[in-house]
Parts: structure tokens; sequence; C-alpha cells
């Protein structure tokens, strides 16, 4: 009884400590000059997150981590304008971030601890040794929350469920710039997004139906196992919205499916995502002994693509994904989306959202991405 009333205290003590050293960083930011008014309003002010939780925004964050959602760190850049504060970040968007242009736009990052995270799990003694004051994690994460907070740390809740890749995006860059108080920042990127979301849709309703194409986006492939973008995921958004048709429908998530299936779908175009090693020229080529592609429409038209990966693998919510609509759109229907070029588009939107000039090998890398951003297995849906 009375060692267990010595850990408490100790815990306790902790909990104090966390609670002293953050209102320390807070005056130390205004001896600084740093401004403690965000575009939100004067401190406090009160935002809700995606797990419908109200929060209290008590000052101006210097010490952000991302833990469980791995596409935010690029969504974070495009919200706020820098990654100066971020103290760590998941595993699996380190090795994106290494192969994309995340990493030009923001050299740090690659030197970012990553160790608090493993698989699924955050280890939060290991996450309170980089003394975050806001972590940004799976809403449906409820332990990891109720952790979080009880050592004093700001928990934000972020969505992942849902097919709408531009609007679960637009919604993590509102709340990032809630919290961050880069409202003006986060609302640029998502009018635009949104804005050109919206004109792909109206073109596509100008497809008949009988020019509608079938589209199967290969998750991954590493010559045992398949896997696919079924219903209920961002392959059904990219294919319903640029008008086609996804071939793998009739399963959900990210699918395990035989080539079997894959024949009977016999789908028009494959897109490859950044989650696997796999390359056009693998299919092409009938790489993977016991699978044999070379009867399906897709390689006999040569319509398979690896999708581009630009500050985040563009299969899912991305800063990048009016790009990934755009690009998509054109390969499949290039006599309909023939009103704009992508080489264009993309050096325009890391000119305007970035403020960054790409040059030739960097567009080229962006569109034939290497497979290096694959070599990790993704076992859940991002």
């Amino acid at each position: 009884m009375k060692h267990l009333s010595s850990r408490i205290i100790i815990m306790l003590l902790s909990v104090a400590i966390i609670f002293t050293v953050v209102g320390c960083s807070s005056n130390a930011s205004k001896e600084s000059g740093t401004p403690a008014v965000a575009e939100k309003g004067k401190f406090p002010y009160t935002i809700t997150d995606q797990a419908g939780r109200n929060i209290v925004i008590e000052k101006q964050y210097e010490r952000v981590a991302m833990s469980s959602v791995r596409p935010i760190p690029a969504a974070y850049l495009a919200a706020t304008g820098s990654i100066n504060e971020l103290v760590g970040i998941n595993p699996s968007s380190m090795v994106a971030a290494k192969s994309s242009m995340l990493a030009v736009l923001a050299p740090n990052i690659v030197n970012l601890p990553t160790g608090f995270v493993e698989g699924n799990e955050t280890n939060i003694e290991e996450l309170m040794k980089l003394k975050p004051e806001v972590v940004f994690c799976l809403n449906t994460n409820k332990q990891e929350i109720d952790a979080l907070e009880a050592v004093g740390i700001r928990a934000v809740g972020m969505e992942t469920n849902g097919t709408d890749a531009i609007e679960l995006f637009s919604q993590w860059a509102k709340l990032i710039g809630e919290v961050m108080g880069k409202e003006n920042q986060a609302g640029a990127i998502i009018d635009h997004s949104r804005a050109v979301a919206q004109k792909v849709k109206e073109v596509a309703q100008t497809i008949p139906a009988g020019e509608k194409k079938t589209i199967m986006f290969l998750y991954t492939d590493d010559g045992k196992t398949i896997k696919v973008g079924g219903s209920n995921l961002y392959s059904q958004y990219w294919c319903e919205t640029i008008g086609g048709i996804n071939a793998a429908a009739e399963v959900s998530n990210v699918a395990v499916v035989n080539m079997e299936q894959i024949y009977k779908w016999n789908p028009d175009y494959i897109f490859i995502t950044n989650f696997t090693e796999t390359q056009p020229e693998d299919i092409y080529n009938n790489k993977y002994p016991g699978q044999d592609w070379s009867n399906l429409k897709a390689v006999k038209d040569g319509h398979v693509y690896k999708i581009p990966l630009g500050v985040y693998r563009w299969f899912t919510p991305t800063s990048d994904g009016a790009l990934m609509l755009q690009w998509t759109a054109q390969k499949v229907y290039p006599q309909y989306f023939n009103y704009y070029n992508i080489e264009t588009e993309i050096r325009n939107h890391y000119s305007k959202f970035y403020n960054y000039n790409l040059n030739d090998a960097e567009l080229a890398l962006i569109l034939k991405p290497s497979s290096d951003a694959g070599s990790y297995k993704a076992r859940t849906k991002e």
C-alpha cells in the first residue's frame, strides 16, 4: 500500500512538472517576441476536433508531434507553411518523406524522431521525452487520447474514415489551421482543392455512360499477396469523381484478392499506389511467379501507371489531392480533360502553395516515383 502511494505521488509530480514546463515555454515565447495572438483571436479559444471533443487552445504551440495518422506531416506543411514546430512523426510518414518532395521542401523533417511509434501503438513514455505540447492522432483511438491528456499533452483527434479524399484533407487542414492559428494559410489550399474537384466533377458528368472506363487501384503486390482498393476507400472517390467505375467495388477497403478476381474484373486502367514497391514494368513483364497479367485489357493497351508521389503518396488525402484528380482524369479521359497541362499544374501548385519552384528533375521524380516509398509494408488503411 505504501509502495502504491509513492507511485501515485511520483506520477502527480511528473504531471505537475510537465505543466510547469509548458507554462515556462509560454512565458519564454512572450519574452522572445513570439506573437501571442493567432488568426482565430486572442487566447484562449475553443475548437472541436474530429473526435467531437471541445479543445481549449490556450497558447501558440511550439512543440507538435504526430502519431497514428500518417499523411499529416504534409498536410501540416500546407496548412501552416512550415514544419518548424514538429518534434516527432510516424515511421511510415518518414519513409514517404524521404522519398518525396516533402524532404526537399522541409529538409529538417528527415531528422525528426520516429521511435515513439511501433506499428499502430504509440509509446507514451518515449513520446514524453520529446516534450510535445500537442499531438495529432487517430480520432478513434480513445486509449491514446486519454493517455496523452492524462500526462498533460493536448491530443487532437483526426478522422481517416471515408472516401472523399479532398474533403478529408480539407477537414485536416482546417483543424490544423485552427489548432496552430493559421486558418488563412489553410483556407487557401482548401478552397483551391474544392474548386478543382468541382470542376472535375462537372466535366465528368458530360462523359456518356458508354465511354466510362473501369479502373483498378493496385494497393500492394509483393509477389505473394495482392491487395486492391475497393469501395469505402479513397479508390472509390478517385474513380467516381473523374467519371470512372471502380472495377474492385465489390470488395471493401484494402482487400486481398487473387488473379482470378482480377481476370473477372478485367479493368481498362490499373493504377499502382506508392504503398508497394511494384512498378508498371513488373506488371507488364509478369515479374511475379504465378501472376500472369498479360491478358488484361489494361496491360494490352499499355494503361498501367504508377501514381505520382509529391509531398505524400497521392492515393491518400493530401495537399496534392487536386493534382491527383487532374492527373488521374487526364490519364483515363484525355479527350475530356484537355483544358490543362498537368506539368504546368504541378509547377503552379508547388509555387503557389509551397513557395517552391520545381526543377525538371524534381518534376520528373514526382511523376515517376521510385519504389523506395513503398518499402514500408502498410498494414492499415490510411
